[in-house]
């Protein structure tokens, strides 16, 4: 029981951190909370897009990484769109390369907000392990 507490705290001062680097790009992190269930952990927080943090025909990718350094594991992305870009991929066009971040993604646009969650395996090397956006 101890080890699962310490591993939930870790992740928790991780979010912390994911807060401040988010915030940094004109997102701002809200309710972070992680839960470990079983073999599952299960990250979840509020995501609030600012005004203006992507032109009209542009779309910024964040990508939430759990990270020891040497391990990592992505969680689905969250895609902030412009009017014109999000009318693009309504079109069905996503630019090459770019298919492995539209699996899964939250959508949202500049002033909206996501209500994330995301549900990963547990393994050990989580314990200690940091939250990053990519």
């Amino acid at each position: 029981m101890k080890k699962i507490v310490l591993t939930i705290l870790m992740l928790l001062s991780a979010l912390a951190a994911a807060q401040a680097q988010a915030g940094a790009w004109g997102i701002d992190i809200n309710k972070p909370t992680v839960d470990k269930v079983g073999d599952l952990v299960k990250v979840a927080f509020r995501a609030t897009v600012g005004q203006k943090v992507v032109r009209s025909g542009y779309s910024t990718i964040f990508a939430p990484v759990i990270t020891d350094g040497t391990w990592s594991w992505s969680m689905p992305s969250i895609i902030v769109e412009g009017s014109r870009a999000a009318r693009t991929r309504n079109r069905g066009t996503i630019a090459p390369g770019n298919e492995a971040f539209y699996q899964d993604a939250y959508f949202t646009r500049n002033g909206g907000t996501v209500e994330y969650t995301a549900v990963i395996p547990y393994q050990e090397w989580m314990d200690g392990a940091r939250l990053e956006m990519e």
